[in-house]
């Protein structure tokens, strides 16, 4: 996929455009998450995506795709936009229309902010956990 990827790069002539940072100092990360205004992760498939919960930790709001777990984790213009897996067109209007609605961005990162720290805290976790072992017991 790399290979691919710094192919595409050289094409569409963005090499002083895109950087790859393959493991990134955490500082670095912490730091790009900070100077964002969302995140977009175009996901063809993830299982349960962590990214989006670190970018709720600094307020972020996430663009992603419909497939597979991610909507179990995000929820749809809740605290985060959803868009079909591969449709790069209503990806591209997505990513816009929160350019232009700085007010909506910050809203969806608010309520990721309270929403990861209401449903991802340990303890709200382990009852889930419990929860599931008493229906599997009874």
């Amino acid at each position: 996929f790399e290979k691919k990827m710094l192919k595409i790069i050289k094409e569409m002539n963005l090499d002083n455009v895109v950087k790859i940072i393959k493991n990134p100092p955490r500082e670095d990360v912490i730091s790009a998450y900070n100077e964002s205004e969302f995140l977009v992760l175009p996901s063809r498939w993830e299982l349960s995506p962590l990214t989006p919960l670190e970018g709720f930790a600094f307020k972020k709001p996430t663009i992603s795709t419909k497939a597979h777990g991610i909507p179990y984790t995000l929820h749809d213009r809740k605290d985060s936009i959803l868009v079909e897996p591969e449709n790069f067109e209503e990806l591209g209007d997505v990513i816009v229309e929160l350019l232009n609605d700085k007010i909506k961005c910050e809203r969806l990162g608010i309520e990721g902010y309270e929403n990861a720290h209401k449903e991802c805290n340990s303890r709200e976790m382990a009852q889930r956990i419990l929860s599931i072992y008493e229906k599997i017991v009874k």
